[in-house]
């Protein structure tokens, strides 16, 4: 048989068939359809396109300075509370509770919070605790 790619002779031992196109290609060329078609696929999710209008499946908007969120993220309520500081941990949850809605349903809150303090040492900042487990974050100096 012959790989319609290249041309050339293709053993029997060594035909694949590919989904990617009609017929038969070598391995060379069955590995170099694959690895495009994955390159193709990588970059149009970097870039935000994909053959759907535009929208690659499993995005959402991300944060940006104009105060928007991700959609059903809690990290825009959470935020907020932990720079002002003077609420514990579940207080915080609390809050999120009442104001999140339908975003914060069969969800932990608590787990929430303590994975943005997280994030935020992370970035360089600290989290801070009062004697009654208030929690604050505060970016270092320097």
């Amino acid at each position: 048989m012959i790989c319609e790619r290249c041309g050339d002779n293709a053993m029997a031992g060594r035909l694949v068939v590919r989904r990617t196109f009609e017929g038969f290609a070598c391995h060379p060329c069955a590995d170099e359809v694959k690895r495009i078609e994955w390159e193709d696929r990588t970059m149009a999710k970097k870039n935000g396109k994909a053959g759907n209008g535009g929208v690659v499946a499993g995005t959402k908007k991300v944060a940006g300075k104009n105060g928007g969120g991700r959609d059903g993220s809690l990290a825009v309520l959470i935020d907020p509370l932990l720079l002002a500081g003077g609420h514990t941990i579940k207080e915080i949850a609390a809050v999120l509770a009442k104001k999140a809605g339908d975003a914060a349903k069969d969800r932990d809150l608590a787990a929430n919070v303590r994975a943005r303090m997280v994030s935020y040492t992370r970035k360089g900042w600290q989290v801070k605790k009062d004697d009654q487990k208030r929690v604050m974050v505060v970016q270092q100096k320097g």
